[in-house]
């Protein structure tokens, strides 16, 4: 059977963690608003796929997938073989709906799964091992982040709301389960989550950013 969202690459053997957690990382869109392909545009030294796509690989997470729609051929290319690549062939219906044929394919294999995006490239590796942790004491609550009171992702869901998460649409985001279960929600602030890159101003920013980052941390 062709599945509408499908394993593209083999992964790679899963590393033994207390609680396993995955991550989804998101970049099937087609940048419209940049103006170019967003996930080959250049940070310095490598691009904005190679450089979410390997910062997450740094981390200790059962997998990563990264979900890709839009320019596929060209996108996988420059993503480690260390990752898996979905395909999610209705990427253009939305970011919910990748998000839905991605949980699809990946829930049966996976407890807990931590989604992301790829434009978000200032979110340092604090953050995730925060995350991370927060879901090993918490493994039934979903960690969320919060950038100035705004509900952002990454956020790790457990099985339990996997279904749901299958259930999302173009008109319906992850963030309103969130929402929907506030009482089972644990919140990590981070104020480098509120920037992604919609548009090429976006970019000049962030890099300006990571550029004065590098020099405070010289």
């Amino acid at each position: 059977m062709l599945l509408v969202c499908h394993l593209v690459y083999t992964q790679q053997q899963a590393r033994i963690y207390l609680m396993p957690v995955s991550a989804l990382l998101l970049a099937a869109g087609n940048s419209q608003r940049f103006m170019a392909v967003k996930q080959l545009a250049k940070l310095h030294s490598e691009t904005v796929i190679e450089h979410s796509s390997k910062a997450l690989l740094s981390h200790h997470f059962n997998q990563v997938y990264v979900a890709l729609g839009a320019h596929i051929a060209s996108i996988a290319k420059k993503i480690p073989e260390q990752a898996n690549i979905l395909y999610c062939s209705q990427w253009q219906q939305g970011i919910g709906k990748t998000i839905a044929q991605a949980i699809t394919n990946i829930s049966k294999h996976e407890q807990h799964i931590m989604i992301a995006l790829a434009d978000q490239v200032l979110v340092p590796a604090q953050h995730i091992e925060k995350l991370l942790t927060l879901c090993q004491a918490h493994p039934d609550k979903i960690i969320a982040t919060k950038a100035y009171g705004v509900i952002v992702p990454p956020v790790i869901f457990p099985k339990t709301y996997h279904h749901e998460l299958a259930k999302l649409t173009r008109d319906r985001g992850a963030i309103s389960i969130i929402k929907a279960n506030e009482k089972n929600v644990i919140y990590s602030q981070c104020p480098e989550a509120i920037y992604d890159i919609d548009t090429q101003e976006d970019l000049v920013e962030i890099k300006a950013r990571i550029k004065q980052n590098t020099r405070e941390h010289a």
